[in-house]
């Protein structure tokens, strides 16, 4: 597999849905993103991404900490829906860690027991925005209801890499969380696991093509266009696809189809609009395209 980092884009989804309720204006190269389902995968950063132009851009400083309140709160409602419930605050934090990383990241995120803590942390120390807003929402994990257990007493720790300075000066919110410390982690105190398994991301390569794939303009979506957007040369991704036994010329050839499929349902069947909003100058490419079905 290669190193390029996708997830789903319900967290992305919910940011866009929050910024619309507020009416928040989006740059305008985020309206690409705005067909997609909470299900369709996109780049691991754009969450990311989208929160850090949220930041330079809004003048109101709750801003930010009121949408990853709201964030996850979805994610919550979202993630308790699909697994069935447990009476301890370590099964539930090892459920989640399983449900997350093989459905909906490939963050190498780390599930870990010493004996006393069962331990969600991040590995990496870098301190972009991309690590920020990935910690916080760790954070916001630890107080929402995915750890929510009325049999439990657990104390849940949080060490967090960032300083106080970098949450735009709301402490408040933070209350009981350990900044500036070497990575940051979530912590159950919990006699219960001898063995964590950590399990392998689900996450494969033609995911990572069709995360790829939505980067891109689907007038101008090809193998160079999807290896330029993944980071490597055509070479290094036709050998990998050899190697998976992934088809990419069909693989892309669908991705194009069901993109023509969607913009078709969205515009009414109206093949001009349809057309424009796919790129294409004019009906014939599209139409050439579907022919293909």
């Amino acid at each position: 597999m290669l190193n390029y980092k996708v997830r789903t884009a319900f967290l992305s989804n919910s940011v866009f849905r929050y910024c619309n309720k507020k009416n928040f204006p989006l740059h305008e190269s985020y309206e690409k993103y705005n067909s997609l389902k909470d299900s369709d995968l996109t780049r691991f950063n754009l969450l990311s991404d989208i929160i850090e132009f949220i930041n330079r851009n809004s003048d109101d400083k709750y801003f930010i900490i009121d949408m990853l309140n709201t964030i996850s709160i979805d994610w919550s409602e979202f993630y308790l829906s699909k697994i069935s419930g447990h009476n301890n605050k370590s099964n539930k934090l090892a459920e989640y860690y399983h449900f997350y990383t093989n459905n909906h990241s490939n963050l190498n995120w780390k599930l870990s027991y010493d004996g006393a803590y069962i331990r969600l942390s991040n590995p990496a120390t870098s301190k972009s925005h991309i690590s920020l807003y990935e910690d916080l929402l760790l954070v916001y994990l630890s107080k929402s209801k995915i750890l929510e257990c009325e049999t439990d007493d657990s104390k849940v720790f949080v060490n967090v890499s960032f300083s106080r300075n970098d949450i735009f000066g709301l402490t408040e919110v933070f209350e009981g969380i350990e900044f500036n410390s070497e990575k940051t982690s979530l912590s159950i105190n919990s006699e219960q696991h001898k063995h964590i398994e950590t399990g392998n991301s689900k996450i494969d390569l033609k995911s990572q093509i069709i995360a790829a794939s939505n980067e891109i303009s689907m007038c101008k979506l090809n193998m160079k266009e999807i290896a330029y957007t993944m980071g490597v040369s055509n070479t290094t991704l036709s050998r990998k696809c050899e190697k998976y036994n992934l088809n990419i010329k069909d693989l892309l050839l669908k991705i194009k189809q069901d993109k023509a499929n969607l913009a078709l349902n969205k515009n009414k069947n109206c093949f001009k609009k349809a057309s424009f909003e796919c790129g294409y100058a004019n009906t014939s490419g599209l139409s050439k395209l579907l022919k293909n079905l």
